[in-house]
């Protein structure tokens, strides 16, 4: 049996998975005395507080020691967007840098942007160009209300592929595989959902060649193992021709099957890759069907577990 834990408003992330995985929200999970056998993936690790971070790792040590049970991404260890950031750049990997807003920060280099550490929304900013714009910027945040703790100052790494273009490439880790995915191109530096008819046949071939071949699967498995990630999505441009990674999503929305593409090498590219990326998440399942045999239920006796249950505590029901 495979099991995805997530905050309940995000479930929707593997609504492709249904009949294959179940969703079980964080709620369910630390009301619950006992849980099957099976693998569970702990996802959404970005948007728990410290304390439902701890409960989550006492989750995932009690499932992880239990006959018949795999897990994947520790909440204790899994680093958020400004630690894995921060270490990119100390490591060489970035050539851009990040720091926190509430810390008086002062870039070495411009531009840069404000965006939530949390949620996975646009910037809070367009491209600041020097220190003066972006004390002006973070006031400007204040005065309106956004507390600046949880607020994160990044600097920018793109590159147009084109003039007045840029691309937002993508890369899965499921357990032990990493996978090249569909990138989105958009007409602006902060590529979020995509504009319809930017990209061209040109750009579709070198697509599908590139997911084909894997490219950049070295560059994403450091990542993910400086990110001490398991199971999630790398958001990263190209600058240089180098990665430079914006992110990693614990809880990324899995595809779902759309209309056929007009374009056939971009339909063959979105089938080849989507077969892949499931085959690899159906892989991570104990015991595909039935759950693993003979294996009894997991107690979830930790003490962090059980004071929880017992003082009747629930989870914030509002999360990023």
């Amino acid at each position: 049996m495979l099991f995805f834990v997530q905050t309940a408003s995000h479930a929707y992330t593997v609504a492709a998975l249904d009949g294959v995985a179940t969703a079980l929200s964080y709620d369910a999970l630390f009301a619950a005395a006992t849980v099957p056998a099976g693998t569970y993936v702990f996802t959404d690790i970005e948007r728990l507080t410290a304390h439902e971070r701890a409960l989550a790792a006492a989750a995932y040590r009690v499932i992880g020691t239990a006959a018949g049970c795999r897990v994947l991404n520790d909440p204790a260890r899994v680093r958020g967007r400004y630690p894995l950031l921060r270490a990119l750049h100390r490591d060489g990997t970035h050539g851009f840098d990040i720091h926190r807003a509430d810390d008086a920060p002062r870039p070495a280099r411009f531009p840069v942007f404000l965006k939530q550490e949390a949620a996975h929304a646009p910037a809070l900013s367009g491209l600041l160009e020097n220190q003066h714009a972006l004390e002006r910027a973070l006031a400007e945040l204040e005065a309106a209300g956004q507390p600046l703790d949880g607020v994160l100052v990044i600097g920018y790494a793109a590159e147009p592929v084109r003039p007045g273009i840029w691309r937002r490439h993508t890369g899965f880790r499921i357990g032990d595989a990493v996978l090249l995915d569909m990138p989105v191109t958009e007409a602006t530096w902060c590529v979020k959902a995509g504009t319809v008819g930017l990209a061209d046949a040109a750009m579709y071939r070198e697509d599908d060649a590139m997911i084909r071949a894997n490219h950049h699967a070295r560059a994403l498995r450091h990542a993910f193992a400086t990110a001490r990630i398991e199971y999630g999505r790398a958001d990263f441009g190209l600058v240089g021709g180098r990665p430079q990674f914006y992110e990693i999503n614990t809880n990324p929305h899995l595809p779902v099957p759309e209309e056929p593409h007009p374009d056939a090498t971009r339909q063959a590219t979105q089938d080849f890759a989507g077969a892949r990326l499931f085959a690899a998440i159906a892989a991570l399942d104990t015991a595909p069907g039935n759950g693993p045999a003979d294996a009894p239920p997991v107690a979830l006796d930790h003490a962090l577990l059980a004071a929880q249950r017992a003082n009747g505590v629930g989870v914030m029901a509002w999360r990023p």
